[in-house]
């Protein structure tokens, strides 16, 4: 996850939400997808009954979404080298 985007995204999908109510989602779905299967986890976040909306479906555009291909933990130096 990327936290500087998923929490502009949640302030942005969710404007009358308290800044510590965004901090403690984002800690919140960090840690269901640090210890559960991603997929499950993931979709039972998605589709949870609680005020605060992780896709807005009734304005498509106010989403953001972002791709990548290959993801290092740590610094890196190079494509193939990953520093602690």
């Amino acid at each position: 996850m990327f936290p500087d985007i998923f929490t502009s995204a949640l302030a942005r999908i969710n404007p009358d939400t308290a800044p510590d109510d965004i901090e403690r989602v984002f800690k919140d779905t960090k840690l269901l997808l640090d210890n559960e299967d991603l997929g499950r986890a993931f979709f039972k976040k998605l589709s949870d009954c609680s005020n605060i909306k992780l896709i807005d479906f009734e304005n498509f555009n106010n989403n953001s979404f972002h791709v990548v291909t290959e993801l290092c933990s740590g610094t890196v130096t190079d494509c193939n080298e990953v520093r602690e």
